[in-house]
C-alpha cells in the first residue's frame, strides 16, 4: 500500500525540515510512502532539507498567486498513492502516524477521513495549551470537520469530493472536510498524535492569523450542508462583539441601563465558551487567561468575517 504525503509549503523551512524529518521516520513495514512537495518558494533548494534524500519525493514549484487548495489540487495529480494524506509544513508526527491511520482508515469502509489528536510540545505556552485542548474537544469520535493539519483518505475520497475549493484563501479544509462527511463519516482518533510546531505561542499572532482564517468563513459555506451546530461560529463572536461595542456606545451616551443590559447580553455567551475552555484544559490554564483568549479571538473572526464580505464584493 502506497501513501501519497502532500504538503504545500511557503517559508518557514525550519519547520519544513522538522515536517519531513517526521515522515521520513515513519515506522512503514505495512505500507510504502511517497512525498509530494507543493512549494511557493521560486528559489527552493532541496538541499536546505537532508531529510528529502530519504524519501522517494517529487517537488513542484508552483505560483505565489495559487491557494493553498491549488497546491493540494496539484500535488494530488502526481500522486502515485491510493492513500492521500495532506499535511501542513509544520507538524511534527508521531512515527506510527501513517501506520495506525491507515490501519484504521482500510479497516472501515464507512470511514472517509481519519485525523490524529494533537498534543502539546514541551514546556508548551499558555495559547498552546488552549488550542491542543479546542482541538481535543472531541476526541475518538465522529466529527462533522476536521482541520487540514494532518488528514488521511482514500484517492476515490478526494475525487468524489472534487478536490479542495481552489476559489477559498482560508476555512478550505471546513469545507473538504463537511464535504467528506456527506459521503461517510469522520473519525478523529487518539491512537496517534502530532505537534504542531508552528502553531500561535502568543495572543498577537493568534489575533492577526484569525482575522486571515475569518475572512473566507462565510464563502466557505456555498455548495455544502450546514450542521446546526456549526452556525454559532458565524453568529456568535460577531453578536458578542457587536453587544460589548453598543454598550460602550450607550454608555457615552449616559444610556446607562442599557448600556449594561447590552453588556450582561454580550458576556454570558462569552462566559458559557471561558468556563468550556477552563474545563477542557482540565483548569491547567486559569480563568483569565481563557476570557482574554476568547475576547481577542471574537474580536479577530468578527473583523476578518467583516473584511471577507469586503474582500467577496470586489
Amino acid at each position: 500500500m502506497l501513501v501519497s504525503f502532500i504538503i504545500p509549503h511557503k517559508g518557514r523551512i525550519d519547520f519544513l525540515q522538522q515536517t519531513v524529518t517526521s515522515i521520513a521516520n515513519q515506522e512503514t513495514s505495512n505500507v510504502k510512502v511517497e512525498l509530494i512537495l507543493v512549494t511557493q518558494e521560486p528559489n527552493f533548494d532541496e538541499s536546505q532539507i537532508s531529510s528529502l534524500e530519504k524519501l522517494e519525493h517529487q517537488t513542484l514549484i508552483e505560483s505565489d498567486e495559487f491557494t493553498i487548495s491549488k497546491l493540494r489540487n496539484i500535488g494530488v495529480e502526481v500522486a502515485s498513492g491510493d492513500l492521500l494524506a495532506f499535511i501542513d509544513a509544520d507538524v511534527d508526527l508521531k512515527s506510527d502516524w501513517v501506520e495506525t491511520l491507515s490501519h484504521e482508515l482500510i479497516s472501515n469502509d464507512e470511514y472517509k477521513i481519519v485525523s490524529a489528536m494533537q498534543i502539546c510540545p514541551d514546556k508548551p505556552t499558555t495559547m498552546e495549551q488552549i488550542r491542543v485542548a479546542l482541538s481535543n474537544a472531541e476526541l475518538d469520535q465522529f466529527v462533522t470537520f476536521l482541520p487540514g493539519r494532518n488528514l488521511l483518505l482514500r484517492k476515490d475520497t478526494f475525487y468524489q469530493i472534487g478536490g479542495f475549493p481552489e476559489n477559498l484563501l482560508t476555512c478550505e479544509d471546513y469545507y473538504f472536510t463537511a464535504k467528506a462527511s456527506e459521503l461517510g463519516k469522520l473519525y478523529y482518533t487518539s491512537k496517534t498524535h502530532y505537534v504542531h510546531i508552528g502553531e500561535d505561542k502568543a495572543l498577537a499572532p493568534m489575533f492577526k492569523k484569525e482575522i486571515w482564517r475569518a475572512i473566507s468563513n462565510l464563502r466557505s459555506v456555498g455548495g455544502r450542508k450546514i450542521p446546526l451546530r456549526e452556525i454559532p461560529s458565524f453568529i456568535v463572536p460577531i453578536g458578542i462583539v457587536g453587544l460589548l461595542l453598543l454598550s460602550i456606545v450607550l454608555l457615552l451616551l449616559n444610556f446607562k441601563l442599557p448600556a449594561l443590559g447590552a453588556f450582561a447580553l454580550g458576556l454570558m455567551p462569552a462566559l458559557v465558551y471561558v468556563f468550556r475552555l477552563y474545563s477542557l484544559t482540565e483548569k491547567r490554564v486559569s480563568l483569565l487567561d481563557c476570557l482574554s483568549f476568547y475576547l481577542v479571538y471574537f474580536l479577530a473572526r468578527t473583523i476578518g468575517t467583516v473584511q471577507g464580505l469586503v474582500v467577496n464584493k470586489k
